[in-house]
């Protein structure tokens, strides 16, 4: 996070305040789920099951993950706008807020998923200024993700291409998860 901000201060020197946003994922982005890792590995030997999942996200439980709170006000402090496109569910989102308030994290909106985990369609929202009402357009000048599918025009498929990466480090900053992601449906050959 601390490259992040960095990177977001030359990103947005000559900027108006309030016309950009920083998109970021939620899980394992700015919220930590290693403890729901944790205790369903322990509890069962596996990572995930939607019941399991559900009860975590209604808990409301899940720390912070380390710097993000900092850099969420750095946006905020550099005039900037923040967006959470997450692919928690939308009967999820309340639960979701609920968790992100008990924290102190801010945040202008939160787009929980409808019908696909794809995310193009939710940026492309924020860029029309058609995400929720009151919300003018916006540039997103950065993206934060722990997965390849939070960056746009990404996949898995990107592997091999060098120049399909150039954007990270720069606009998109990528946090390790070793637990979890689209890479486990394509390994490494």
């Amino acid at each position: 996070y601390r490259q992040a901000a960095a990177r977001l201060e030359s990103l947005v020197a000559s900027k108006a305040p309030g016309t950009w946003v920083v998109s970021l994922d939620g899980d394992d982005t700015v919220l930590d789920n290693t403890l729901y890792a944790r205790e369903r590995w322990q509890s069962s030997g596996t990572f995930y099951t939607e019941a399991s999942w559900s009860a975590w996200v209604e808990r409301r439980e899940a720390p912070a993950m380390p710097g993000v709170g900092d850099f969420l006000h750095r946006v905020h402090a550099l005039g900037g706008r923040i967006a959470l496109v997450t692919n928690r569910r939308a009967a999820q989102c309340a639960a979701t807020e609920d968790n992100l308030k008990r924290l102190a994290l801010p945040y202008d909106v939160i787009l929980c998923r409808a019908e696909t985990s794809e995310k193009e369609e939710r940026w492309n929202a924020l860029a029309a200024g058609t995400a929720v009402p009151g919300l003018p357009a916006l540039e997103i000048v950065m993206w934060v993700g722990d997965n390849i599918m939070d960056f746009p025009d990404l996949t898995q498929d990107a592997r091999g291409n060098e120049h399909a990466l150039d954007d990270f480090g720069d606009r998109f900053i990528v946090l390790p998860n070793p637990i979890y992601g689209s890479w486990e449906k394509r390994p490494i050959q």
